[in-house]
């Protein structure tokens, strides 16, 4: 890599040294974000820096600043910010320069040149690790000479990284929910498949946990569009929907979030009734707590809803009341059941 490096440097500039100016500070520009090329500041080094996972064909802007100092009679005049991006472990034969303009006067001879954000630049869309290569450079004259555009004084490239993750096979041009009665319906479009196994439907009552109601196969065309469809009962009067998709390698990714509001068309009830060994409860909204009563009025079950299934397994067979409480207190549904 240090061969590569000095073949990069020898490319971008020929190297000059003048005692009577230079460049005592660097830096790349990303994004907006200042990067130590060959400075040593508060900043992060850009020299091993990763950038993480990118998406393909992506933007970043490419921008850089060098502060410079001058003495007696060498003269600076500009500079410039040179980068390649290239597959991480080689290097082009070449890299494109960004001007730098004149942005002020610091004090005793220093100036400073900036570009800032710097042009946007379009990331590679294959796959694979890629190496960013930074450098600079100002142009001047020593000794009074004017203002020549040959490079006067160069900060040696370093290079950061980044990596363009494999896409997941599978592109959604929408997802969609509504309310149908007492049923919400989910629909999504994919804009095509590839090598993609399934769908899995997840709802949610908070946006935060989650649970796999339907698992759909995928159609798996490439060359077109596929549409798909569930419905469900409404269980709560607002539900989170998203979709989790699973390619054939097992990797996934999840779809947006909607929310789907039911208008109070949502209607608690407890089944099935005679009992076996589990009660159900159809809606969760506005159910906290159950009761359950013996026929002579004594509490055998006072407890927390849960996810709706409640085991009544250790019960003996009999008749029994069954009272759903709200967080007030307030009982909205008794109903007498039987436990065979």
């Amino acid at each position: 890599m240090k061969k590569l490096l000095l073949s990069f440097t020898l490319l971008l500039c020929s190297l000059f040294s003048f005692a009577g100016s230079g460049i005592y500070e660097s830096f790349a520009i990303v994004n907006g974000t200042f990067y130590d090329l060959g400075s040593a500041t508060a900043n992060t080094d850009f020299s091993g820096h990763n950038f993480g996972t990118l998406t393909g064909g992506s933007t970043m802007t490419i921008g850089g600043q060098i502060l410079t100092y001058k003495n007696g009679t060498d003269n600076i005049c500009g500079g410039f910010v040179t980068y390649a991006i290239f597959p991480f472990g080689t290097l082009p034969s070449i890299g494109t320069p960004v001007s730098l303009i004149y942005g002020g006067e610091l004090g005793g001879g220093n100036q400073k040149w900036e570009t800032t954000p710097g042009p946007t630049v379009t990331l590679p869309t294959a796959p694979g690790v890629y190496s960013i290569a930074i450098g600079a450079s100002d142009f001047g004259s020593a000794s009074g000479g004017g203002c020549a555009t040959n490079p006067f004084h160069t900060v040696a490239p370093v290079i950061a990284t980044f990596t363009i993750a494999t896409p997941m096979p599978v592109r959604l041009s929408s997802i969609t929910g509504m309310a149908l009665g007492a049923n919400n319906s989910i629909n999504w479009q994919s804009e095509s498949e590839v090598n993609v196994s399934r769908y899995e439907v997840q709802k949610s009552r908070d946006n935060k946990t989650w649970e796999t109601i339907e698992t759909i196969a995928a159609k798996g065309d490439a060359s077109r569009s596929a549409t798909y469809s569930m419905n469900e009962v409404a269980t709560y009067k607002n539900t989170y929907y998203r979709l989790k998709m699973v390619d054939k390698d097992a990797r996934f990714e999840y779809s947006k979030t909607i929310n789907v509001t039911n208008d109070g068309k949502v209607k608690v009830s407890i089944y099935p009734n005679p009992i076996v060994s589990t009660l159900t409860i159809s809606s969760l909204d506005d159910v906290s707590t159950i009761h359950i009563y013996d026929v002579k009025g004594a509490k055998i079950m006072d407890q927390s809803v849960g996810n709706g299934v409640i085991s009544l397994e250790n019960i003996p067979s009999g008749s029994y009341f069954v009272s759903l409480i709200n967080e007030n207190g307030t009982i909205i549904l008794s109903q007498k059941v039987i436990k065979n």
